[in-house]
């Protein structure tokens, strides 16, 4: 994963070589660039500032229609209904991280099609700003984005429409008029997030090259005004974790007790109980105030710590259940299953998940359940091969349905899956991916907009340090209609053909104690997630195998 490559649009201040040098922290050597074009966007002023936003112009057009009728439409021309910007490639996951940072929450970042237009040149050469304005550039229709087409991220605009200006935004204005603010020391402001960004993830870089014996110094847990929302930068009690076995005094385990086997259950850390304690002692100072006011707002901030963790295009995407089992079973149990339908899982598919398998083999008359058997030791290119062959040479009937339950990273043995070479082949296919991630997040990146599984699901009290049971589950917009129940059902639901809301729904589905998943928060906090884990598991590989097999 750590030498996986992104690529970027811009269309506004980051266009600048300048600025967006500044911003990643390196001249950009491995970068590369060139002009390209976005179709069916449109690139407007962001009022009171300098930079603007792009909008889908199926959106946008909102902003020049007038439902009174008191004056014409003033709707720009077809030519400005697209945006020309820059194509970057070859950012690694740190370069887009500070991007983010850049950008804050007002943007989202997606991924969206665009048209490359010119040959790319190397970023580190080009001087100034001259190269990236490219003229006598002759543009392609929309009807070639099938064949010049290649996806990229771009930061598209996350706030209300009446933020933004109907005036269309013109980089050349922008060069002429307010380049200058964003360059020199008179700037600093301007990137104060993304600075203070680099420095948090330069810290992090030097203490993992010291694990296991670094000694670090954090803020302690505690739980700001509004619930699940912490700011260890802002807290005045200090804690220091050495780690290695003085780390244990952070857990609550017993004497002489040895925890090998973190990944059944998950530990929580003392600090991270010292905040739930917290958080469950404010619901319990008033109850109904909590349930009917303060819930839903903090749900939505555990959500949006954790979509923005693994990508997710949108916070609406991301939801929360109590473990991995629960969200497969959730998933399964949307589908329609019918004679001939077919559904696969695999010889390594944990236990609970297997007889989920089992129950609907039971339940749906002919339904056809499909075994792929793997054998250690293997290797990556093996386990896509295999894959390939079974979905390709699957026998099908007109109609059927097809899922295929993948998982993350296997249980027994403790093996690493190449699962986004696994999705994309049933993306291929026409087969629905399932992934049982219960042990991805938090031991290695994920990055869902990316891999665009149709469904994921990890648990959060494992590798993000929660108090159990905590999970999350992943479904993209465009298979929200298929996600009509939530399990159990409750007051969520809406009877076909309402649209489906799936984050209303799991805002509420019972009473229950809240606190694990508020506790998402002061568990990703927790040095451990972080910066011991990897290193240990690198440190490690010579006592248990000789690689990950």
């Amino acid at each position: 994963m750590e030498g996986e490559k992104y690529s970027v649009f811009f269309y506004g201040t980051l266009q600048h070589p300048t600025v967006l040098r500044r911003v990643i922290g390196h001249p950009g050597q491995q970068l590369y660039h060139r002009l390209a074009i976005l179709f069916d966007y449109t690139r407007h002023h962001v009022k009171g500032d300098d930079y603007p936003a792009i909008l889908p112009w199926d959106r946008a057009q909102l902003l020049f229609s007038d439902p009174s009728g008191a004056r014409p439409t003033l709707e720009p021309p077809p030519t400005e209904q697209t945006v020309r910007g820059s194509l970057v490639s070859g950012f690694s996951r740190m370069d887009v991280e500070l991007l983010d940072a850049f950008e804050g929450d007002e943007y989202k970042r997606q991924i969206v099609t665009v048209v490359p237009l010119a040959v790319q040149q190397s970023l580190s050469v080009t001087a100034d700003d001259d190269r990236v304005v490219f003229d006598s550039i002759v543009y392609p229709s929309k009807e070639q984005i099938p064949e010049l087409g290649t996806k990229a991220y771009a930061y598209v605009w996350n706030k209300p429409l009446e933020t933004v200006d109907p005036k269309i935004w013109s980089y050349q204005a922008f060069l002429k008029d307010n380049s200058h603010k964003w360059m020199g020391e008179t700037s600093r402001l301007s990137y104060l997030d993304v600075d203070n960004r680099r420095a948090a993830i330069e810290r992090l870089t030097a203490e993992r090259s010291l694990a296991p014996t670094l000694s670090v110094i954090t803020g302690s847990s505690g739980i700001s005004s509004q619930l699940g929302n912490t700011d260890p930068a802002s807290d005045s009690n200090q804690v220091e974790y050495v780690f290695g076995h003085a780390m244990r005094r952070h857990f609550y385990f017993d004497e002489g007790y040895v925890n090998l086997n973190h990944g059944s259950f998950g530990s929580v850390p003392r600090s991270v109980m010292d905040a739930a304690h917290k958080i469950s002692e404010k619901i319990e100072s008033n109850p109904d105030l909590f349930h009917r006011v303060h819930l839903i707002d903090s749900l939505k901030s555990v959500r949006l710590r954790l979509a923005k963790f693994i990508s997710a295009a949108d916070v609406d995407e991301v939801v929360m259940v109590p473990n991995a089992t629960h969200g497969v079973n959730t998933i399964l149990h949307n589908f329609h299953w019918k004679e001939d339908d077919i559904l696969i899982e695999f010889n390594t598919t944990y236990g609970a998940v297997s007889k989920t398998v089992q129950r609907y083999a039971d339940a749906v008359q002919n339904l056809n359940v499909q075994k792929i058997t793997l054998n250690f030791p293997t290797q990556p290119e093996a386990i896509v091969s295999l894959f390939r062959g079974h979905i390709e040479g699957l026998q099908r009937k007109p109609g059927a349905t097809v899922v295929a339950i993948i998982d993350g990273i296997i249980s027994v043995p403790g093996a690493l899956i190449p699962w986004e070479a696994l999705v994309k082949i049933c993306r291929d296919n026409g087969v629905y991916s399932l992934i049982d991630g219960a042990h991805l997040v938090g031991q290695i990146p994920v990055d869902v907009q990316r891999a665009d599984p149709d469904f994921l699901v990890s648990n959060c009290h494992k590798w993000l340090y929660t108090k159990r049971a905590c999970a999350v589950l992943y479904v993209p917009k465009r298979n929200h209609h298929m996600m009509r129940w939530t399990f159990p059902i409750s007051v969520g639901y809406i009877s076909p053909p309402g649209e489906v809301k799936i984050a209303e729904q799991y805002d509420w589905t019972g009473t229950i104690d809240y606190t694990a998943f508020l506790s998402v928060n002061p568990g990703m906090t927790s040095p451990a997630i972080n910066i011991h884990y990897p290193s240990l598991i690198l440190n490690s590989t010579g006592i248990s195998g000789e690689n990950r097999w």
